[in-house]
Formats: structure tokens, sequence, C-alpha cells
């Protein structure tokens, strides 16, 4: 379409009353008629600018739109620009500026549109292992994603660099939206490792022991990230390990069966499928970060040889209807039952050592309470018979996902009054009964229950 010079004036006019009297709903960002009159300018004038002055320079053409906060028309600019013509940096453009629109089905759409035919020779440049780990991402589909970002590592390094580190952010937020991924910080150093938790001394510390327990917060993505950390870098010192998560006995032979089948798209749907993954009370230990954490194993089965996964929480103990109803029994109960578990998988496993995930109280050597003198934790009852560690998490301030009266992410703050940097700090003999130290694992963002993937990022 194109605009007589009357209609253009008119449109300018307009756009300068709507200046004078709408004001910026957000910073950097303006209305939707703001947007809408944005978009019509600039297609009267844009149309016949280069790709390069329309697509790569700064504040011209669709970018303007963009640096505007009118993403939606930014994307519909794109496509007049196109029309019939396919040029797939223009359709990722797209895309993107779809996903900061928040409209997940047709960002996806756009992205496809992008890839090049298999018979395109792209010297090295992995531009459709890129795009298919954005798609993936979106998708929630973080088996694909994995594949994608592991085939862009394996290429070349040089070629493909930025593109990686784009995946790295959308990795570091994968429970995000794409706009909010994308533009976050770069992962911290330490985290670009993804194979390193403790200092080689540290390691070499834990290894003299049968069993390594982690006091976590539930519902946390750097608590399961660094304690598949950890698991990851104990394998490459050539150690087997059994990585126990507080999960129930009856997920086991689910988990076994994934991770057997290396992190296919099928075997990943159907466990999904199971009660503990897909139930309506989500829990923080089904979190996504949970999850990946056993996606990442089973994906990857060469870098994580020598490790299995133990669900070990037994089933709940029920009051009878006749019975005194007696909270503390219960959890006696319950934490008898999961040093049950974790004995005989240390029977079963005697060579590996034990890295045990579980919440704060039972991670504590000391038994007693302030309801119950009598009540030992599990890592009380199993330090009592095995050679074990126990550390409490620190971190900064943030949120978790917990349920307390409901389930729902909560602020903590900071326990991290130290300062303490990334990794395993033991504490001086008697420093804190029940703990030989703390892992530290910086700021705590929430992980959403893993049932909750299956919806979109964001609203279309």
């Amino acid at each position: 379409m194109k605009l007589k010079l009357s209609e253009y004036f008119l449109l300018l006019v307009t756009y300068s009353m709507i200046i004078a009297y709408s004001p910026l709903v957000r910073s950097g960002e303006i209305s939707d008629e703001q947007c809408k009159v944005e978009y019509l300018l600039h297609k009267h004038s844009d149309l016949k600018r280069s790709v390069k002055d329309f697509d790569q320079t700064e504040g011209q053409g669709w970018r303007r739109l963009n640096d505007l906060g009118c993403h939606r028309e930014a994307a519909d600019l794109i496509q007049d620009y196109l029309g019939e013509k396919k040029v797939p940096q223009l359709l990722f453009h797209r895309g993107q500026m779809l996903a900061f629109a928040g409209q997940t089905r047709d960002a996806v759409s756009a992205f496809s549109d992008s890839l090049y035919s298999e018979t395109v020779d792209t010297r090295g440049f992995l531009w459709n292992d890129y795009v298919s780990g954005v798609i993936a991402f979106l998708n929630m589909d973080y088996s694909r994603f994995r594949l994608a970002l592991k085939a862009l590592r394996a290429g070349d390094q040089k070629k493909n660099e930025k593109n990686i580190q784009v995946l790295r952010r959308l990795q570091y937020r994968f429970d995000s939206e794409y706009k909010t991924a994308l533009l976050s910080a770069a992962p911290s150093p330490e985290w670009d490792d993804n194979c390193t938790a403790a200092s080689d001394a540290t390691i070499g510390r834990l290894m003299g022991n049968r069993i390594v327990i982690f006091g976590e917060i539930h519902g946390t993505q750097e608590i399961p990230e660094f304690v598949r950390a950890l698991t990851c870098q104990l394998a490459r010192a050539g150690r087997s390990v059994v990585l126990a998560l507080e999960m129930p006995e009856s997920t086991q032979a689910d988990i076994d069966l994934y991770l057997q089948s290396n992190g296919s798209s099928s075997a990943r749907d159907e466990l999904l499928q199971k009660r503990f993954w897909s139930s309506a009370l989500p829990f923080g230990v089904s979190s996504q970060g949970m999850f990946d954490v056993i996606e990442e194993i089973s994906v990857n089965p060469a870098r994580y040889s020598g490790v299995k996964v133990l669900a070990y929480d037994p089933p709940p103990a029920f009051v009878t209807p006749d019975a005194k109803f007696d909270a503390m029994a219960i959890a006696r109960k319950r934490d008898e039952g999961m040093a049950s578990a974790i004995r005989k998988s240390l029977a079963a496993n005697s060579e590996a050592i034990h890295i045990v995930v579980t919440g704060r109280v039972h991670a504590s050597k000391m038994g007693g309470s302030s309801r119950d003198p009598t009540y030992r934790p599990l890592a009380s009852i199993i330090a009592s018979e095995f050679s074990a560690l126990a550390f409490a998490v620190a971190h900064d301030a943030g949120d978790a996902w917990v349920c307390v009266a409901v389930c729902g992410v909560t602020k903590f703050d900071g326990s991290n009054k130290q300062k303490m940097s990334r990794g395993i700090h033991f504490f001086d003999a008697g420093a804190q009964p029940g703990f030989d130290g703390v892992f530290s694992v910086g700021k705590i963002s929430s992980s959403l229950p893993q049932r909750l993937r299956s919806f979109p990022k964001t609203k279309q």
C-alpha cells in the first residue's frame, strides 16, 4: 500500500497528537495506538530500503519499531518487506518479534520458515541447528534443545560461537519467556563449564565418604543445576555415582526406562504422562529443574557413565480412622523409610558415592527437634551407619516454588551472609551442629513444576 501525500501528512498530524496526549506505557515503549501509526509511517518509508538498511542498520527498518516496543508491528513490517520472498535472516527476525509479542505459535512458524533447505551449503555455519534450538526453547522441549546446543558445540566454534552463547542464555533461563531469557545476562563462568561444582581438593574430600547429603530448598533452578554439575564432575573423575533424589520410590521404574532410552522424545513424553510429573498437586521436587537433571543424564550417557538415579521417598504413612493423628510419628516413619531405601542402594552399589538431595530438615546429622527430641532425620540415621557428609544450602535472596499452606512462588531472604562463592565450603569442627558445611549457589530463582511446561511460554 502506498500512501498519498495528503494521507501521509494526516498521519504525521495524528501521530503528533498521540505523542502529545498519550503517556508512555512502559519505559522505552509506546502505546498500541502509537505503534499502529509508527507501523504505517515505516511501511510508507522503508519498504524500498536495501536489506542491509532495513534489517541490519540500528534505528532503521523494523529495528526502529522493536526499539519502541512495537513487536507485533515490527513482525508485520518484515512480512510486508518480504512479500513472497524467503530471506532466512529476516524470517528469523520476524520470529523473534512474534516471540517478543508473546505469540508463540506464530513465532515457531516463522522460525521454521527461516530454516535452510538441506541442499544449501552453509560452510560450517550451523544455522539450522541454532534455529532448531530456539524452536525447542519455545516448545519447552529440553531434549531437542540440548541436542541442538550439542550440535553447535561440536561444530566450528569460531563460526558458531555467537549462536552458542545465545542458546546458553536461553538454557540458563529455560523457564522464562523468550524475550526475558534472550536479553538476560550471560551465565557465570562457573555455570559455563557445565561440569564443575567444587574445587579438585573438595572433590577429593568428598570421595573419602560413601554419602554426601545436600539439604536443599525445593523448587529452584540453581540447586538442581549445582547437584547435576557435581555429579558430572565426579563421573568425569572416574567415580561411580548414585544420585538420590527425593522422589517417590514408585517412580523408579519409569525413571530407569527413560535413562535407558538415551533421552528419546517418545520416552520423555511417556515419562511426563506419569502421575508424579503431571499431578495437579505440583510440589517443588517435581520441578522443571529436577526433571532437567534427569534429562541431562539420559541425553548424555557417555558423559554420565557410571551414574544411576535413585528415587528414595517411601509411600506416605496413612493414619487409620481410629488412630490419633501424630505428625511427628509420620515424619519419623518417613525418614526411616528414606534411610532404608538408601541403605539398600549402598549395599547394591558398594563402589558408588551416593549424592543425596533432600529437604534441609532431613539433611541434618543431629537428631531431635523442638517438637520431638526423639526425632531422627534421614542424615542422622545414615551418618550413624556410614561415613557421610552433610551440607546445608547457602543462597542469596531470591524465590522458589514451594508448598507450605499453598503451592507457589515464595520469596526468600538470603542465607549466604558471608558472601561465599559458588561451591562447597567446610565449617570448622563443631561450627554448626548437624552440618559439615554449606554449598553456595548464589541467587535462587523459582523453577516451576514440570507439568506447567505443557503450556506455552506466553499466551497466544
